[in-house]
């Protein structure tokens, strides 16, 4: 039986995550004191918020510069959807056709929750510009909330593909793919715990610092991955035969 997979499509997946690595450094992270609830990131912050009073402070008055930098911010994330999109369909697809039992069914579940997290970043991105347009004192609790919930729903699905992900890639043999599938379960479970609490109502600065940590290591897992996969990808043939 002839393999489904060759070293070039796992090389291409390997230049998608060197490509999602590269937008994750495109977006930045700003960082700004004061922020509502101890968020360090004004982006966390507006994700995140609770109140009409919430975002007021984060954007500050009409044609300030917090809420220029937020426009921008939220339009760039707007490529960044497409990309981490792109990858994590690439990435589920390919990792469907492992030699193992449960392969394809959860690569198909992460591919799905990937496809649900993108959409409701874009409908949580749709939220904020509609904040950054209002003046100050026109924003209400109910469009808070509606970001809010749209955010926490993303960040589960998110941290959800995160441990299907890993499931995968710790299934079989012991290599250094193992090491970036070990990095996706810390994330994924990191960032889960994050969202789950921070639902809850509890944040603050000893459980906001969950989400970042969770989506660090993620990243750290997909430099290993972009590394194996874009110049050792022969390597990893046997799984897939």
């Amino acid at each position: 039986m002839n393999c489904l997979v060759t070293s070039i499509e796992i090389i291409i997946v390997g230049c998608l995550a060197f490509l999602f690595l590269g937008l994750t450094r495109w977006m930045g992270r700003e960082t700004r004191e004061g922020l509502p609830d101890e968020y360090s990131s004004p982006v966390m912050a507006i994700e995140l918020v609770r109140t009409s009073a919430g975002i007021d402070e984060i954007l500050g008055s009409w044609g300030s510069d917090a809420r220029r930098k937020m426009s921008e911010s939220t339009h760039k994330d707007f490529v960044f959807i497409f990309g981490y999109t792109l990858f994590f369909v690439a990435l589920g697809l390919l990792l469907s056709q492992i030699n193992f039992s449960w392969a394809k069914w959860i690569g198909w579940a992460a591919i799905l929750f990937s496809l649900l997290a993108a959409t409701f970043d874009f409908i949580e991105d749709t939220r904020i510009l509609k904040a950054v347009g209002l003046a100050p004192g026109i924003a209400d609790n109910t469009l808070a909330l509606s970001i809010r919930h749209a955010s926490l729903v993303k960040w589960a699905c998110l941290f959800i593909v995160f441990i299907l992900l890993a499931i995968i890639l710790l299934s079989y043999e012991r290599d250094w793919a193992t090491l970036a599938g070990a990095l996706f379960m810390l994330g994924g479970l990191l960032g889960l715990l994050g969202t789950i609490l921070n639902a809850l109502g509890f944040i603050g600065r000893a459980f906001n610092w969950l989400l970042p940590a969770g989506m660090l290591a993620f990243g750290i897992g997909a430099i290993v991955l972009a590394i194996l996969f874009t110049f050792f990808s022969s390597k990893f043939l046997a799984r897939f035969c």
